[in-house]
């Protein structure tokens, strides 16, 4: 009975010092590691452009008699809607504390730009209109959807209301992430941002 009572001690000695290594007992602390280059990109926000492409040429001058339907004259349009994907280069994210303070620094760099696509299904046929001896060709048109695209990357880079939310996205993210490892160790992390270099 007592090497069965010695057996019982141990076991739960051996279980209990077990339990301190990993609830953090006595003074060692465990050191949390945030590992957040396992993306490449993080995208926090999709934005929707009603896009819009125009191709207008005016007819030949000695055909003008014609109207708008002399020789040389053409014009096309067509819409659809594009998406634009905003977000982070995770990259460039730097992680560091937490202090003993409990704060842990973050490094965030602007958000940017990630992808510009078109939805297919959103566009419309060409609309074309030409004059005598004159057509739109298929590279026109071609030509006519790439440059509403050039157009709409613009508007978007430009757009710093946008990017500023995406950026919020962003550290709304990470500071739920940082937070969420807090928790599993039993701590309270107060999360600081700072802009990378």
């Amino acid at each position: 009975m007592k090497k069965r009572m010695i057996s019982i001690v141990l076991t739960v000695g051996v279980l209990l010092s077990g339990l301190c290594l990993f609830a953090g007992c006595g003074e060692s602390k465990v050191e949390p590691t945030f590992e957040v280059k396992a993306i490449s990109e993080l995208a926090t926000l999709r934005c929707y452009y009603h896009n819009v492409g125009e191709l207008r040429q005016e007819a030949k001058k000695w055909s003008k008699f014609l109207g708008k339907h002399g020789v040389g004259y053409k014009k096309a349009w067509i819409e659809y809607t594009g998406i634009v994907t905003y977000g982070i280069d995770v990259n460039k994210v730097k992680i560091d504390g937490p202090d003993d303070k409990n704060i842990v620094t973050i490094s965030i760099p602007e958000a940017e730009i990630q992808s510009i696509d078109l939805d297919e299904e959103t566009m419309s046929d060409p609309y074309t209109e030409s004059g005598i001896l004159t057509k739109v060709t298929t590279e026109e048109k071609t030509e006519l959807v790439s440059k509403a695209q050039k157009d709409m990357e613009e508007k978007a880079a430009n757009d710093e209301t946008l990017k500023n939310r995406a950026q919020d996205h962003a550290k709304k993210i990470l500071e739920g992430y940082v937070t969420s490892v807090g928790e599993s160790l039993g701590q309270n992390y107060t999360v600081e941002f700072v802009d990378a270099e």
